[in-house]
């Protein structure tokens, strides 16, 4: 059976299950009955007791003591299933979500960086009855409809494969997901993020171009860059207009491949990273048409966009950015978990963490910034600047793409007047900054699994209207 594990009501005894008439008829126990529960390979010795008149037809809600939960590792609220078997109710989790993520690593860190990520996302859903798992393209059966998947043991500390369906949910965290797998995600049920989210935010023009439609410009309140494909007359145009630009690969990643032309006195200065991380300063040009040569020798083509440059202030002599993440919760709503600067090496062009960045609290950087000559209320503004530019830009490439969105990381700028500029998106956005607390990293695990319980529940709502509107046809 299906339901939702309840706390009867304080000053109820402990160590006891309650169960309405349906549910003892349905599982074939009798009031009385000393049995045992168990729930992910933890047990309690209960008592059964008649359920409340009130609940006496229910049979989705299990009723248990307070202190079973506790001794379950379960929180009220959780989505399980249960049955009776051999003198055990056995209680499971109710959903499934299998994370999508190709095996790179070995050893105790079959998923390399992600590995720990992926247990957390196991102990947290035990919480809230989901069950997680772990797949990727090659552990897909087209024949059966299966996955070889894996299964984190916290007890053990083990992964194990198991074959199952295609779960409900699937949350993207890899890379090359084919067509067909796809398709049996699609046809099984749902995307966490939806397909076409990834296709949009890799591409730096096109999420540029989407939020530009929905009034984020750099001349609005939430702002973004001006972009534009790389051509020498968009370079020239944009360093007369701007005087710094970046130079970025339209679909690259983790701060590689940037550029930065600066207009000096009678000059133009080009800095880059060379292969190792390291910042090298190209040579001081006297045109733009020969910075652009050194452009093209560099192989910065069409495939490039060139960026407006923003007048940052800087922190520690170094650059910094703010990374939002935000997630959809238990009722589909967005909401912010963790909102975090990254302060990049000094001398390095840009702040991510893969480059070097590290992590450092909002808050601090906004006081020790824009502390003197700002009042409070205008450092409040500051931080309302980042949340506003956050939520608008989720708001808007939802609206872009026409489907819902359950998780996205925006990383924000602040110019020394303290306005928010949107720098870009990302759909599989990584939990490595080391300074996020406790609280903020519970969030940003447990967030992706509430909103996947929501997703399952929904789905199985429009599954139970269209059979019943089938056969009442």
């Amino acid at each position: 059976m299906r339901g939702d594990i309840l706390v009867e009501p304080a000053g109820q005894r402990a160590d006891r299950v309650y169960l309405s008439k349906r549910q003892r008829d349905s599982l074939g126990v009798d009031v009385g009955k000393e049995l045992t529960i168990s729930y992910e390979g933890k047990s309690r010795e209960v008592k059964v007791v008649s359920a409340k008149e009130a609940h006496a037809k229910e049979k989705s809600k299990l009723r248990v003591s307070k202190n079973i939960l506790g001794c379950l590792g379960i929180e009220e609220g959780a989505d399980i299933t249960y049955n009776y078997e051999d003198g055990r109710l056995v209680i499971s989790p109710g959903v499934t979500v299998g994370v999508y993520a190709p095996q790179t690593g070995t050893g105790d860190k079959p998923y390399r960086k992600q590995t720990t990520f992926f247990k957390e996302l196991t102990e947290e859903g035990r919480k809230i009855g989901v069950q997680v798992c772990v797949f990727a393209g090659k552990d897909y059966s087209a024949q059966g409809k299966t996955v070889d998947a894996q299964f984190y043991d916290p007890e053990t500390g083990r992964w194990a494969r198991k074959q199952i369906k295609m779960p409900e949910v699937v949350y993207d965290r890899g890379a090359g997901m084919t067509s067909a797998v796809h398709k049996a995600i699609q046809d099984a049920g749902t995307l966490l993020n939806p397909r076409e989210l990834g296709l949009l935010v890799g591409d730096k023009q096109a999420t540029h171009d989407a939020l530009h439609k929905k009034g984020v410009r750099y001349d609005t309140k939430v702002r973004q860059p001006e972009t534009h494909s790389y051509s020498k007359k968009n370079l020239g145009k944009m360093i007369d207009n701007h005087g710094t630009v970046f130079l970025k690969p339209r679909a690259g990643s983790q701060g590689t491949g940037i550029i930065r032309v600066k207009k000096l006195e009678d000059k133009f200065e080009v800095k880059y990273e060379d292969k190792t991380k390291h910042v090298k300063r190209g040579e001081l040009h006297d045109t733009v048409d020969s910075a652009a040569s050194e452009m093209t020798g560099r192989g910065v083509q069409s495939d490039y966009i060139v960026q407006q440059g923003i007048d940052l202030p800087e922190y520690n002599d170094a650059v910094f950015d703010v990374r939002v993440m935000l997630h959809k919760d238990e009722k589909g709503r967005w909401q912010r978990t963790s909102m975090m600067a990254r302060v990049g090496k000094k001398g390095r062009v840009n702040s991510n963490t893969s480059t070097g960045g590290s992590g450092v609290r909002l808050s601090k950087i906004i006081s020790d910034l824009y502390g003197q000559g700002f009042s409070h209320g205008r450092q409040d503004t500051v931080a309302n600047n980042v949340r506003q530019a956050a939520h608008s830009t989720a708001e808007a490439i939802e609206a872009h793409l026409g489907k819902p969105v359950g998780e996205l990381g925006v990383d924000i700028c602040l110019d020394r007047e303290g306005n928010a500029y949107v720098i870009e998106a990302n759909s599989k956005p990584g939990r490595g900054v080391k300074a996020l607390d406790q609280e903020f990293r519970q969030k940003s695990v447990r967030s992706p699994l509430l909103y996947s319980r929501y997703l399952a529940k929904k789905m199985r709502k429009a599954r139970r209207s269209r059979l019943m509107d089938e056969r009442a046809a």
